[in-house]
């Protein structure tokens, strides 16, 4: 049996950050008309400038000299978006609160009837700001908590006062009547620590805790050997499940699933949408779109840094790229790694695995996800786990899936 490696294990290999490019559209295209492009969800990095360095920051936020997509710009995206049946955007970074226009770009959207959240650190966010953005129509804000006082102040490098701004700016948003939701990253040095902070984040009064699986991506390969083993992360579900069964009814717990068990709950993929159902499944619609702030597209988190993005929104029509990009197809490899997945038995279950995990730890793309627990493709003997997409969401308070936390959500208590 193979485990996800950690001290001592392989040292991942990076590329350049951003050393890959976009296709640029051919001249006049316009695309195959049958080629339907519809959205849902909507990652709109207006920034990649921030005021703390978190150890882990998937997108190495703050490292480079980058300028922010132009308001015009984001405007006239979402405009496209919301013709091609987006729901709800959702603007991070960096830290998107950094951006003075940010009232702006929410009025908008709230204008197109598109649902509001914003993915914040609490650091700069005071009581009469949030106060404004709520009266131009933000619905939700995530705000990240990744431990209790000393620990986040740590691995988010926020100072000696990070933790109490930020817990003050999320009960200033419960106070305001905003949906309020905290996230934490869970790692080796936070681990012990989440049902302490899940207690304290109920008794604020917020209406969703998350837990997200920590990954070595972006910032975070500095914490190779701070990732949590698939046994362990599997002891945290249970532990915070049972926990979580005593709390409000109307507070939401959701983590990411991380692995299936042979001796725990089938996961069905059938029904799950947005980024968190696979690899495998690339290109297939882009119910989830990411837009960093130089305008590249990306499905997927894991691909920001180190992969090649689908195409750029600067200065090209969002439909026309997006069709392109399903034209070139050039996400097809990821879609079957090209090792030992190839003649797995449990393929059909498992999606395949991580891409961005096969690159991170082996450098290659299309290795085999390395959490995989299965030695022997060949044998009929099942493993005792598989891994899922990272992305894949678990409410825990009734045992439901979704490629994201809303849909994790919608049969929720």
């Amino acid at each position: 049996m193979r485990e996800l490696p950690l001290a001592g294990g392989p040292t991942p290999v990076f590329a350049k950050v951003y050393e890959n490019k976009p296709p640029p559209l051919p001249e006049g295209y316009r695309g195959d008309p049958a080629i339907e492009v519809r959205l849902h969800e909507l990652d709109l990095y207006v920034t990649m400038r921030c005021n703390i360095r978190c150890r882990f920051c998937n997108v190495r936020a703050g490292e480079y000299d980058h300028r922010s997509i132009p308001l015009a710009r984001i405007v006239s995206l979402l405009d496209e978006a919301a013709a091609l049946g987006l729901q709800e955007v959702h603007f991070l970074g960096g830290e998107p609160t950094l951006r003075p226009d940010l009232e702006q770009m929410i009025s908008h959207a709230d204008g197109l009837g598109l649902h509001t959240r914003i993915i914040s650190n609490g650091m700069s966010l005071s009581r009469a700001r949030l106060a404004r953005l709520i009266d131009k129509g933000l619905r939700e804000i995530m705000i990240s908590v990744d431990g209790l006082e000393d620990t986040h102040n740590r691995l988010r490098l926020a100072g000696p006062d990070g933790f109490r701004t930020t817990m003050r700016t999320a009960r200033d948003a419960i106070e305001l009547g905003l949906r309020t939701r905290i996230s934490a990253v869970a790692y080796i040095d936070n681990f012990d620590e989440m049902i302490e902070l899940m207690e304290r984040v109920e008794a604020m009064g917020a209406d969703i805790f998350s837990v997200f699986l920590g990954s070595p991506l972006g910032r975070g390969h500095t914490l190779l050997d701070r990732v949590v083993d698939p046994y362990a992360w599997r002891r945290l579900q249970d532990a915070v499940t049972a926990r979580a069964a005593t709390m409000r009814d109307d507070f939401s717990v959701v983590m990411e699933q991380g692995f299936a068990w042979k001796d725990g709950p089938a996961v069905d993929r059938s029904s799950i949408k947005g980024r968190g159902t696979g690899c495998n499944t690339l290109l297939e619609d882009y119910d989830y779109l990411i837009v960093r702030s130089d305008g590249n597209l990306y499905q997927c988190v894991f691909f920001m840094t180190e992969g090649k993005p689908i195409g750029n929104v600067l200065s090209q029509p969002l439909e026309a790229t997006l069709r392109y990009a399903r034209e070139l197809a050039e996400y097809k490899d990821f879609t079957v790694a090209n090792d030992r997945c190839g003649s797995c038995h449990h393929q059909a279950e498992c999606g395949t695995g991580c891409r961005g995990y096969a690159y991170l730890y082996e450098g290659d793309w299309l290795k085999t996800d390395p959490r995989c627990s299965k030695t022997d493709p060949a044998s009929a003997e099942e493993p005792p786990y598989f891994p899922m997409c990272p992305i894949m969401k678990l409410n825990v308070r009734n045992g439901q899936l979704g490629g994201s936390t809303e849909q994790a959500l919608q049969a929720a208590p």
